[in-house]
């Protein structure tokens, strides 16, 4: 059975170890041997975390990540259930393939967190040069005010 425990706290991101804790916890009270635990953002986890970690605990494996990849983490604990179970069974399953396919999705998923980490550094310098550019707009418009102001004055002066 597979925990879920869910948190909307982006005050006190959690890391490794603290998850681990609160996971062994939460599968223990409830007989689990495996968890989630579901941030609502980003912020919630540890930069250490990002959006998907995995761990073990003495009461089994868990996953640490965010609401858009909650299925993803549902599927891959059954998947990972279902393999150690065919493991103590010496299925006829060739198992080595399907670790493959699990590194694949290891692999795509540090991909995710690669591009998602370049994204928000795209997002502060956009930020920055948008912060500049309304700068240098209001800077125009105080000095166009100036000139019109001066040209007020020059063009009263000359008609008198």
């Amino acid at each position: 059975s597979i925990v879920i425990e869910a948190r909307k706290r982006p005050s006190k991101p959690f890391g490794r170890q603290a998850i681990t804790q609160h996971l062994q916890s939460a599968m223990v009270r409830r007989s689990a041997n495996s968890a989630i635990f579901l941030s609502y953002s980003r912020e919630g986890l540890a930069q250490e975390i990002g959006d998907w970690a995995e761990g073990v605990s003495e009461s089994g494996y868990w996953i640490a990540t965010t609401h858009p990849f909650l299925i993803i983490a549902i599927r891959f604990l059954v998947i990972q259930q279902r393999l150690n179970k065919l493991r103590t069974f010496e299925s006829q399953l060739d198992v080595t393939a399907v670790e493959q396919q699990i590194q694949q999705i290891r692999t795509a998923l540090g991909r995710i967190r690669t591009i998602k980490k370049s994204l928000t550094e795209v997002g502060k310098g956009v930020s920055v040069i948008k912060a500049e550019a309304d700068a240098l707009n209001i800077d125009i418009q105080s000095a166009l005010k100036s000139i019109e102001q001066t040209l007020r004055f020059v063009t009263s002066e000359s008609i008198d």
